[in-house]
């Protein structure tokens, strides 16, 4: 559904900057200016400039602004993409960092009901003294894929203090007790898609095998990190959470 709204919202923005051309087109007609005239001029020898020339004009005016809002405005972290061995450690002072641990806070353990859930968490640690705002984590590139989906947004709208951190949830597991039995998927936790036509398992993972995917942080001032994750529940029932 994400990549039917992306391809939806791209259609639409380019019909509106194509209408758009088209309008500036017939304003500079009243001050006798005629690019497509110089268009079809390039293509026929006609004297005047047929209909064509005006769509062709409009048409790729609605292209260059579409794929300049895809490139500045809601991909930016395409502008600026370190590579991701580079932002390896919690040692390394980049703007920002996606860090992992094994411990509280990074593993929490909660009961819920007579079970109980293991839940593992990242830590984005913002190393500059401004504001970090409308921050997007997201999991990309998930082996073996979901349902056919490899992405998936765990949160949006982040936003942290100078030299500010935040933890968010990545995965939680049932573990088991003596009254419940352990889980049969691990959950990613991401926001409620109970309003889309998703798959009954959307974000469940199965438990016998490793997961391995890529963390990804993005906002629009450029700032941005990525680590290559495992996940995966051991012998003891337990969930982990890994840097690759």
């Amino acid at each position: 559904m994400r990549q039917f709204w992306i391809y939806g919202r791209r259609l639409l923005e380019w019909i509106l900057f194509w209408a758009i051309g088209h309008g500036i087109i017939l304003f500079l007609a009243t001050r006798e200016i005629y690019p497509d005239k110089l268009v079809a001029s390039m293509i026929t020898e006609a004297t005047e400039a047929p209909i064509w020339a005006d769509w062709i004009i409009s048409g790729i005016f609605g292209l260059l602004i579409t794929f300049g809002l895809e490139i500045f405005f809601w991909n930016p972290r395409s502008l600026v993409r370190p590579k991701v061995g580079a932002q390896a450690g919690p040692n390394a002072k980049q703007p920002l960092q996606i860090i992992l641990g094994a411990e509280v806070p990074f593993d929490v353990v909660e009961p819920s009901g007579v079970n109980r859930t293991r839940i593992v968490r990242v830590k984005l640690q913002n190393n500059t003294d401004t504001e970090i705002s409308n921050g997007t984590l997201k999991l990309l590139n998930l082996d073996p894929p979901n349902n056919g989906y490899k992405d998936f947004l765990l949160k949006d709208y982040i936003t942290m203090g100078p030299h500010g951190r935040i933890f968010i949830g990545v995965a939680a597991y049932n573990e088991g007790t003596s009254e419940a039995l352990v889980g049969q998927w691990i959950q990613l936790i991401i926001p409620d898609s109970s309003g889309y036509l998703m798959p009954a398992t959307f974000g469940h993972l199965p438990v016998g095998i490793p997961h391995t995917f890529h963390l990804n942080f993005s906002c629009l001032n450029g700032i941005y990190d990525e680590v290559y994750c495992r996940l995966h529940v051991d012998s003891d029932n337990v969930l982990h959470l890994e840097r690759r």
